[in-house]
């Protein structure tokens, strides 16, 4: 991934700012793209925190007790909590890493042409994360890969950890991962959204396979060995986060979501693993382009293990209604995994489709909270501009036709009359102080005399 973004970065023809797609939505697509968005959206309050780990290249036949015990043992031990699916299809495209980061916290789909971290960093992305006051991501190497500075504050994210690959090296104690993860324990408490970012199962699959081998078989094919070791790895540092849950309120009353950025292996691995299994007796097979997902919520009540075919991004409307937050304006292209039967409002192909074009998102949430300040402050006294600019800007927000734009030209009008109204009061008070004081000292003098 590191060496993609750097190749992608130097040789990126593209560039910021360029058009996405030469479709053009009909009016039959606007109205459709209207029901994954609540017009006038509120701005809701989340349910406890929320910690996403992102595993690098986690597969989804990974998830089992030879390379991550510490995980499958969380999940058998908060099973009426814990929803598990190992069949999620990887929708990653040109932007790999970046773009797993950009599905699971915005519900998008990636551009087709190039890498959106690097094309669209300058957007302003509804996300997970700027649902929190405090939120933080923990990340392996600088800060340009995948441009990833650039695209946490296009994502709301304001505290970033960032931990240099020389200075956690596998030499040197403690090593990437579980610096890490050590550091997001010490820190869960400060931040009420954590994204972190795991390394250790990069390919080639090497640096981190010989620290805390997997219990693999003698014929296993050697790539195949190594992930499982570089993944065992990563699961013994994520174990020591786990345990905390269980002793810590704040974990335990937080949603956890566990789960790959992307798939690794093509078709030709996939196969020559699928040919060992089948001589080991395995009885499963392989399947490509699956990651997995483990979320440990309290608002889940009952064991959930899905086995069908599901995407990356049903992750996000899933995450969003386990936080309270389904109000959101943006409620994403997936379906809620715990609410399968509401049916799948549109199919991977075209949400990539429309994923693609520029559709404006109107968020009238703050003129909304505006409103309601400018109203409560009338009760004290009024002014005919003041008035006016309340009922206008009620007016562009009772209409559900109200582009962005005209939102947001009615909360400018609306913040200004309403900071003259407060100048005008002010002014009006001070006068009232002077006059008392005027009249108190000349009491005073009259008495003195």
């Amino acid at each position: 991934s590191i060496i993609h973004s750097l190749i992608y970065g130097l040789s990126n023809p593209i560039g910021r700012g360029a058009e996405q797609s030469d479709y053009m939505l009909t009016k039959s697509d606007e109205n459709r793209l209207k029901t994954f968005v609540n017009h006038g959206g509120d701005c809701p309050v989340p349910k406890g925190n929320l910690v996403i780990i992102l595993v690098e290249s986690l597969e989804g036949w990974a998830l089992s007790p030879v390379a991550t015990p510490n995980l499958c043992r969380f999940i058998d031990a908060h099973t009426d909590h814990c929803l598990t699916a190992d069949k999620v299809k990887r929708q990653t495209a040109g932007g790999v890493s970046g773009d797993g980061q950009m599905i699971i916290n915005t519900g998008l789909l990636p551009v087709m042409d190039g890498a959106a971290c690097f094309r669209f960093p300058e957007n302003k992305y509804p996300s997970l994360s700027s649902l929190y006051d405090s939120p933080a991501i923990f990340f392996p190497g600088g800060k340009d890969v995948w441009n990833q500075s650039a695209m946490d504050k296009a994502y709301g994210i304001n505290v970033e950890y960032g931990f240099d690959q020389r200075k956690y090296d596998i030499k040197r104690n403690p090593r990437m991962d579980d610096a890490i993860l050590s550091s997001v324990c010490e820190n869960c408490g400060e931040h009420s959204f954590i994204l972190a970012l795991t390394f250790a199962s990069h390919t080639p699959f090497r640096r981190y396979a010989h620290i805390s081998p997997a219990e693999t078989g003698p014929d296993m094919p050697e790539m195949m060995r190594d992930y499982l070791n570089c993944l065992h790895y990563t699961d013994s540092c994520m174990g020591k986060f786990l345990n905390l849950v269980d002793t810590n309120s704040t974990l335990r009353n937080s949603t956890i979501v566990i789960t790959g950025d992307h798939s690794i292996f093509d078709m030709e691995r996939v196969s020559e693993f699928n040919q060992y299994l089948q001589k080991a007796g395995a009885d499963y097979e392989i399947m490509d382009g699956n990651t997995a997902l483990v979320i440990y919520s309290p608002s889940i009540r009952e064991e959930t293990r899905i086995s069908a075919q599901c995407y990356q991004m049903d992750i996000y409307p899933t995450v969003l209604n386990l936080i309270g937050c389904g109000g959101y304006y943006w409620r994403g292209f997936g379906i809620d995994l715990l609410n399968p039967d509401a049916g799948r409002p549109i199919s991977e192909e075209d949400a990539y489709i429309y994923d693609e074009c520029k559709v404006e998102i109107v968020d009238a949430s703050l003129l909304q909270a505006e409103i309601t300040t400018a109203t409560s402050t009338l009760k004290s006294g009024s002014k005919t501009t003041f008035q006016s600019a309340v009922t206008k800007a009620q007016t562009v927000f009772d209409n559900a036709n109200s582009s962005q734009t005209e939102i947001d030209a009615a909360l400018a009008t609306l913040q200004l009359a309403e900071k003259t109204f407060a100048k005008a009061m002010n002014a009006n008070e001070t006068m009232i102080f002077d006059a008392d004081m005027e009249q108190e000292n000349m009491t005073y003098m009259a008495t003195y005399w």
